[in-house]
C-alpha cells in the first residue's frame, strides 16, 4: 500500500513584494506674498488649479509630498515640498525645512518687477542658514504666471542677472495656471539631488529615461500624497 511522499513540497514565491525604501528628495518654496507658491504645489501634486479660488495667506509651513518612480532607478522616490509664508524674512526658518534640503525654489511673480527685488530679501534669509548648504546654496528661482503678458527681454535680463550675481543654479519660467514647465522645474531637483548625493546613476540617465507616478503606494504612504500641515 502506497503512502504519501514525505518529501517537502516547494513553496510558492511570494506574489507581492516587499515595497523598497523611497529616497526623500527634499525641496522648500520662498518667496513673497501671492507670487503662487502654494498654488505651485497644487498644480505639481494634484495637477489642480482653481480660477475662482480667493487668496488664501499661507499661516505656517506645509509639506506636500508625491511618490514616483524613474524607469532606471530601483527605489522610488519621495518628493517632499515644503510651502512657506514670508514669516520666514522675520523669525528664524524651522529646522525641518532646511535640513537636508536639495533645493530651494525662489519664487517671483514674473508680471511683478517688485517681487524680483524681494529676491534680495529672500538671499538674506537664505545666507543666515548657510551653514546648512556646506556645497553652496542650491537656488532656483521660479518665475511664475508666465501664461500672462510679460516683458520677456526685461525678464530674461533681470533674472540673468541675479542668477549670476548670486551664483544661483538658474531660473525657468512656469505657470502654476496652467502647468507650463512646473515638472520641469521640479526634475531639476532630483538631477540636484543625485548630482549632490555623487551616486551611480547620471543625470543624462535620469533624463533619458521614464518618469511615472507610483501605480499603488503602501498604506502607511497613501495618506503623504494629501497636503499636511506640519505645526
Amino acid at each position: 500500500m502506497g503512502g504519501r511522499s514525505s518529501r517537502p513540497k516547494k513553496l510558492p514565491s511570494a506574489a507581492v513584494t516587499a515595497p523598497k525604501e523611497a529616497l526623500p528628495i527634499r525641496v522648500v518654496l520662498f518667496g513673497d506674498s501671492e507670487v503662487g507658491k502654494s498654488s505651485i504645489l497644487k498644480r505639481y501634486c494634484r495637477n489642480l488649479f482653481d480660477e475662482n479660488e480667493k487668496y488664501h495667506h499661507t499661516m505656517k509651513p506645509q509639506l506636500a509630498v508625491k511618490m514616483f518612480m524613474i524607469e532606471k532607478l530601483p527605489n522610488p522616490l519621495s518628493l517632499e515640498i515644503w510651502d512657506t509664508n514670508d514669516d520666514c524674512l522675520h523669525v528664524p526658518v524651522p529646522r525641518v525645512l532646511m535640513e537636508n534640503c536639495c533645493v530651494v525654489f525662489l519664487v517671483v511673480d514674473i508680471t511683478k518687477p517688485e517681487t524680483w527685488q524681494g529676491l534680495y530679501k529672500w538671499k538674506q534669509v537664505l545666507d543666515n542658514n548657510v551653514f546648512y548648504f556646506p556645497k553652496g546654496l542650491p537656488v532656483i528661482v521660479l518665475a511664475n504666471k508666465c501664461d500672462q503678458a510679460y516683458d520677456e527681454l526685461k525678464v530674461s535680463s533681470a533674472m540673468d542677472e541675479i542668477v549670476e550675481r548670486n551664483q544661483w543654479l538658474g531660473w525657468t519660467k512656469v505657470s502654476a495656471r496652467n502647468g507650463a514647465h512646473v515638472e520641469d522645474a521640479m526634475r531639476l531637483a532630483v538631477k540636484e539631488y543625485f548630482r549632490w548625493q555623487s551616486l551611480r546613476y547620471t543625470t543624462q540617465g535620469i533624463d533619458e529615461a521614464q518618469w511615472a507616478p507610483m501605480p499603488a503606494l503602501p498604506s502607511h504612504a497613501a495618506a503623504l500624497q494629501r497636503d499636511v500641515t506640519v505645526l
